[in-house]
């Protein structure tokens, strides 16, 4: 009897260790597929991350080089020649398309970096407005060529126009690489980033500082000869 009462309390407690075993077995494995989960939701985001970012840098680069194609000319009769119509139907699905990009980014992004989004949103309504501006700007060169103004008329340059809308190109194609690749406390940096740029851009549009200013700031690389 004695041998019995053993034999089943040693059964016993074998059953229990080896329950305790599956139990801490399995909380382990919950414990590591849940881990692996995060760990894809984690990477599945980053990499959707990448591909909006991917087609925004596309899309933006697809407006600068549209508006580069835009011309005013006048033939030998004076009739002006201009393609800036059709250029201007070319931009508007591009435009769209940088915004729907920008919202597809979102999508993704922490409730917290929305003012980043915002700050994207702005600039490409300063982009659209600095396209629009060079391209009235190319009409008035048309009709009032500089061997034909009045001294003293004040005319911003085209060319320095056409470098404020790759300057903002290229702002905003660093900022979103930057972005994306940065960690959450990084980016914490880049709405601020953003406007404070934003502000300087606008300075220079009005004269109070420089194109050169603006690159030796914001565009600079280290590898840039001085």
């Amino acid at each position: 009897m004695h041998t019995l009462l053993d034999g089943l309390v040693s059964a016993i407690i074998g059953a229990l260790v080896a329950l305790a075993v599956v139990f801490w077995t399995v909380r382990a494995q919950n414990a590591g597929i849940a881990e692996q989960l995060r760990t894809q939701s984690r990477e599945n985001i980053r990499s959707r991350e990448h591909a909006a970012a991917a087609e925004l840098l596309r899309t933006l680069r697809a407006i600068q080089d549209t508006a580069g194609r835009s011309r005013v000319s006048k033939d030998a009769e004076g009739k002006k020649d201009t393609n800036v119509p059709a250029i201007r139907s070319e931009l508007q699905p591009l435009y769209a398309e940088l915004r729907i990009g920008l919202e597809r980014l979102r999508l993704d992004l922490k409730d917290e970096d929305d003012d980043v989004i915002d700050s994207f949103g702005t600039w490409t309504r300063d982009l659209e407005h600095r396209i629009w501006f060079y391209m009235e700007l190319q009409d008035s060169y048309v009709d009032n060529p500089p061997e034909k103004r009045p001294p003293g008329t004040q005319f911003v340059d085209l060319r320095e126009q056409m470098v404020s809308i790759l300057s903002t190109v290229e702002l905003m194609t660093r900022q979103i690489v930057a972005y994306v690749r940065a960690d959450d406390e990084a980016r914490q940096g880049t709405t601020a980033l953003l406007n404070e740029a934003r502000a300087f851009a606008a300075d220079v549009q009005s004269g109070k500082k420089s194109q050169v200013d603006y690159y030796n700031k914001y565009l600079r690389r280290s590898d840039d000869p001085a």
